[in-house]
């Protein structure tokens, strides 16, 4: 059997999550990334992420009108609509869609991991902050390429754990 088999399984999800991403990644450029539903996810991660790090006693505030957290009255991190989070729940979303597992397996995974990698996300922004605070010189690394690397392979690592105990169920319903 070639790889490129209709039959293959691994083929046909990868096919599958390669239309979800497409599809995603279109109604997230053209609509949602601007959209006030985005700008909600902004303002809640940033205001989950104030209260929690105030607890901290470093004067945060969190300013909704320019979705920027300061610390002592310093701006410390902008939380733009690309960083709040709503482009890994759609990837994940795909792969969980993308998996030949029960629909009810699905519907409470899904929320589930989209939970975890908002309050991952909000440990991402809390570590940023304090980053940029006492340690400013690695803050763009960080921002860019550290931190990716830990919510993806999070995302990676839930989802593996996810699809493997779907196997069984996966196997009866091919």
């Amino acid at each position: 059997m070639s790889f490129f088999s209709r039959k293959n399984p691994v083929f046909v999800f990868l096919a599958t999550v390669i239309v979800l991403y497409i599809i995603w990644e279109t109604f997230y450029a053209s609509y949602l990334c601007a959209s006030p539903f985005s700008y909600k996810i902004s303002s809640f991660l940033g205001w989950t992420s104030s209260y929690f790090f105030s607890l901290t006693g470093l004067k945060l505030n969190w300013i909704e009108a320019t979705y920027c957290i300061s610390i002592d009255g310093r701006p410390a991190l902008y939380i733009g609509n690309s960083c709040n989070g709503l482009a890994f729940f759609g990837l994940f979303t795909c792969f969980v869609l993308a998996f030949p597992a029960s629909w009810k397996s699905k519907l409470w995974f899904l929320p589930l991991g989209i939970l975890a990698i908002h309050v991952l996300n909000m440990i991402r922004v809390i570590l940023l902050i304090l980053n940029f605070y006492f340690y400013n010189t690695s803050f763009d690394f960080n921002h860019k390429y550290t931190f990716n690397f830990v919510v993806y392979g999070f995302m990676l690592l839930v989802w593996l754990y996810w699809a493997k105990k779907q196997l069984p169920d996966a196997a009866q319903t091919a």
